[in-house]
């Protein structure tokens, strides 16, 4: 049966616990500040700083900053404490809402992790137990908040490591930037016509009427597309705060970190020359004999496409996690810094066309075609992001 102290924390967001608490995201709103910064139930530090907004900056600054100075408040960045600043907020915004889903058990698994990655969130459980391979991975700014948390373990869990999403019992970290779209590589253009071949006299056919012509040389390959657009930059992770109130497992990790930056697009390899068209065929007349002509000069490669440069890493955000004081010393914190994405590569030259046939019946076959000029160039790999921050009961991670 779910705890007191979790069905008031979800009535005090206006939800039914019997009927609401399902898991199912829903949006509650409220035309006050105070109500809103309530739901969040974020402590606020000593000492923070006061918010610099007075009645007519609210007036007069655009919707962004404004919910910069919102976002400030109900996370405990900042403290607003004229009220006139608060009301006239409530007036400018107009309403306020949040994606708040409730959840008496929640079972997380491998097959089944706990994602929160949209939307501004609040979620309230009275108890998570992570089984094999189980793992929470948040995203998007979030007030979590839990009475319990258990880890379990069957003697038959394999292996996870790795696989970085399973390396760690809880992830806060920004979205990966996507992959760069690859230059294009042609397909290698089409063989050359042929020669035409050897003809005797019409007459009376003991002449050559026309000898063998030579085969046609090859077109040349085409060049491989430039990797036009970088890898997508990381995101950067959000602004979190962790609570389980009243207990924790033996060991419990996090990770903090950016969102990796997307790999630079490759370069495409120049198309291979095409083939030169075959030498015309001889041919015997009477008592004289035409030779086969010779096979065309293959075509030369295409140059190699350039790669484009991966995309930065996402900056860390900031982590803040409260637990029993006498389990602090249960969690492990890794803040890490986000990779930045790897380096396209350059696309390689094309070869050389296969020379063309030898004409039948004495002919010779074509020159191969010569490579293309040159491959094309890498680019560099995208710049780490920045580590954020992390605290344990108001002590931070090193």
């Amino acid at each position: 049966m779910a705890s007191s102290e979790w069905r008031k924390r979800v009535e005090a967001l206006g939800l039914n616990p019997d009927r609401d608490a399902n898991g199912f995201e829903v949006i509650v709103t409220t035309n006050s500040l105070e109500e809103y910064k309530r739901w969040f139930d974020i402590p606020q530090p000593p000492n923070v700083a006061t918010s610099t907004l007075t009645p007519a900056r609210v007036a007069k600054s655009p919707p962004a900053l404004l919910q910069r100075h919102i976002t400030d408040y109900i996370t405990g960045e900042s403290a607003i404490l004229d009220a006139e600043v608060i009301e006239a907020l409530d007036q400018r915004v107009g309403y306020y809402f949040a994606h708040v889903s409730a959840q008496a058990k929640r079972i997380v698994t491998k097959e089944d992790p706990l994602l929160i990655t949209s939307n501004t969130a609040i979620r309230e459980f009275d108890e998570i137990e992570i089984r094999d391979g189980g793992y929470i991975k948040i995203t998007v700014p979030c007030s979590f908040h839990c009475n319990v948390l258990t880890k379990t373990f069957s003697s038959k869990a394999s292996s996870v490591a790795g696989q970085a999403d399973q390396m760690y019992d809880v992830l806060v970290v920004g979205r990966s930037g996507a992959h760069a779209k690859d230059g294009n590589s042609p397909q290698p253009p089409a063989e050359a016509r042929a020669g035409d071949g050897a003809k005797c006299d019409c007459p009376n056919g003991g002449f050559i009427g026309h000898p063998a012509s030579n085969g046609s040389p090859g077109i040349d390959g085409g060049k491989g597309g430039d990797a036009t657009a970088p890898g997508e930059d990381g995101e950067d992770a959000p602004i979190v705060f962790f609570t389980v109130a009243k207990d924790l497992p033996k060991s419990i990790s996090f990770l903090m970190q950016g969102g990796n930056g997307g790999t630079g697009g490759d370069g495409g390899n120049g198309a291979k020359g095409g083939k030169g068209g075959a030498g015309g065929a001889g041919i015997k007349c009477g008592v004289h004999f035409a030779q086969g002509a010779l096979g065309g000069r293959g075509g030369k490669g295409g140059n190699g496409g350039n790669g484009s440069k991966g995309g930065d890493g996402g900056d860390g955000g900031k982590l803040t996690i409260l637990v029993p004081d006498h389990q602090k010393g249960n969690v492990i914190v890794t803040v890490g810094a986000a990779p930045g994405g790897a380096k396209g590569n350059r696309g390689i030259r094309g070869k050389g066309g296969d020379g063309g046939n030898a004409g039948p019946n004495g002919g010779q076959p074509g020159e191969n075609g010569p490579p293309g000029d040159s491959d094309g160039q890498d680019y560099q790999p995208g710049k780490p992001g920045e580590k954020g921050s992390a605290t344990v009961n108001g002590v931070p991670v090193d």
